[in-house]
């Protein structure tokens, strides 16, 4: 068993050995062609055309008003059309000395966007990548101007309202109040000072003289009644006109005596219904229909317009020049000065080893036939 093993042991050796000698009797042929395999990578990797790589980040155009950002298109949508525009179609062209490779959203951030040019040298890479922004920048602004057009007509629109507001509204509202101040409110108080003044006087006046007249009538009647005493048993005819007038005499009393009655009756109801109706339609106006007024007034003047005004200004904010921006690039352009392939290195180094391995199987292969040859 143990001298089974050495013999194993010193096969292998002899085998190592064979192998060895065989490298050393070809290693002419092994340089050769490890050398011919790596000077044509050195060949290829010089004749090779560079490629450069250049990468720009892009954020979204947005407007903003202070409190909240709408952005202009949504990188998503935006990156799936750049790649049919500027990498499917012109795949088909086939256009070796530029390209776009990448257009993705940068994971992360909803506003931002990277795209990567390769291309033949530096200044088409530039010149592709600014291709891409001209294109976003063109279509995003028309619609920045869209949406700028649309917010002035908007702000003219809230002018308008203002405008009618002030001229309308505040107007009809100051209207409804001159009238109550100057013509209703004035006509009642003007009415108040006639019952006062005028027509209860002219009710006392009247109510006195008529006293003075039923007084004058009641001595009348007393006089005549007293002749009618003293004449009663001479002269019958004589009676009788006294009669008459007594008759008339009373009906006047009972006249004037209705009078006063319509007119205490007509001076009651001035009192008690008259001038407290028109006193409750002067409290009325002062204490609610103007307050009312007002309040409404101030309403419309403090609140609606402060509305108006408000949403005005926010408007006006988002687009101030500074409060909106184009979709542009994010600091510079970015990439090495040196090209990105062929990697001329690596290339050399992978040929040296692949012509060195190659070259020995070549090397045990020829030997391995010219034993057979041999024997």
């Amino acid at each position: 068993m143990q001298e089974a093993k050495i013999y194993n042991q010193m096969d292998d050796e002899i085998d190592l050995r064979e192998l060895w000698k065989t490298i050393v009797k070809r290693n002419k042929m092994i340089v050769l062609l490890t050398g011919v395999v790596t000077c044509g990578a050195i060949i290829y990797a010089l004749v090779k055309t560079p490629i450069y790589e250049k990468k720009a980040v892009l954020k979204i155009g947005f407007f903003s008003n202070g409190d909240q950002t709408e952005y202009i298109d949504k990188t998503k949508r935006l990156a799936q059309e750049l790649k049919v525009i500027f990498i499917d179609s012109k795949k088909r062209m086939k256009n070796e000395e530029v390209s776009i490779e990448k257009i993705d959203p940068l994971k992360g951030f909803d506003s931002f966007f990277e795209v990567v040019a390769q291309c033949t040298n530096e200044a088409l890479c530039f010149k592709e990548i600014d291709a891409v922004v001209h294109f976003i920048q063109e279509n995003h602004q028309k619609i920045i101007d869209e949406k700028i057009n649309v917010i002035k007509y908007k702000i003219n629109n809230i002018d308008r309202k203002i405008g009618f507001t002030k001229e309308q509204t505040l107007a009809q509202i100051d209207n409804e109040i001159d009238m109550l101040k100057n013509d209703t409110l004035k006509g009642i108080e003007e009415k108040i000072h006639s019952l006062k003044i005028t027509k209860l006087q002219v009710l006392d006046k009247k109510l006195i003289m008529y006293r003075k007249d039923i007084a004058k009538y009641q001595a009348q009647l007393d006089e005549l009644i007293r002749n009618l005493h003293d004449i009663q048993n001479k002269d019958s005819s004589l009676v009788s006109l006294h009669m008459i007038e007594k008759r008339d005499i009373q009906n006047r009393i009972l006249s004037t005596e209705a009078t006063i009655l319509d007119v205490q009756a007509e001076q009651e109801s001035v009192i008690s219904t008259e001038l407290p109706q028109l006193l409750r339609d002067k409290e009325n106006i002062i204490h609610l229909q103007l307050p009312i007024l007002q309040k409404k007034r101030e309403v419309v003047a403090l609140n609606e317009l402060a509305r108006l005004q408000e949403e005005k200004e926010i408007l006006q904010k988002s687009i101030n020049p500074n409060n909106y921006h184009n979709t542009n690039i994010v600091g510079e352009i970015l990439g090495e000065d040196y090209p990105i392939k062929p990697k001329k290195t690596l290339i050399v180094a992978v040929a040296m080893v692949t012509g060195l391995i190659l070259s020995i199987f070549l090397a045990f292969f020829l030997e391995f036939i010219g034993k057979n040859e041999h024997e």
